[in-house]
């Protein structure tokens, strides 16, 4: 088994907000998950436009597993799942998951 937060895990860096009013913690929060929701439903809907290669449009199949997917630990080998109706997020703070 490979372990996932070295090899697979996403990640991304926020630069800090220059509009004083979205500057606090949560209002930060919550525009990131807004923000994520939002480009999860235009995944969803298909009206996520490609991303290019100069002027071909790349494959965006794997834009669909973004979100609604999980490593399922098993015995020896872990699985692969996608839940496409899935419509929940999870938040963690300070080592309590919501």
């Amino acid at each position: 088994r490979t372990p996932i937060p070295i090899n697979t895990n996403p990640f991304f860096v926020l630069e800090d907000d220059p509009t004083p009013a979205r500057t606090s913690q949560i209002a930060r929060a919550t525009n990131l998950v807004w923000s994520s929701l939002k480009f999860c439903c235009s995944v969803r809907d298909g009206s996520l436009e490609p991303d290019m290669q100069r002027t071909t449009p790349l494959c965006m199949v794997q834009y669909t597993r973004l979100f609604s997917t999980a490593r399922v630990p098993g015995r020896g080998v872990d699985t692969v799942e996608f839940y496409p109706d899935s419509r929940h997020i999870v938040v963690m703070s300070r080592g309590n998951i919501y």
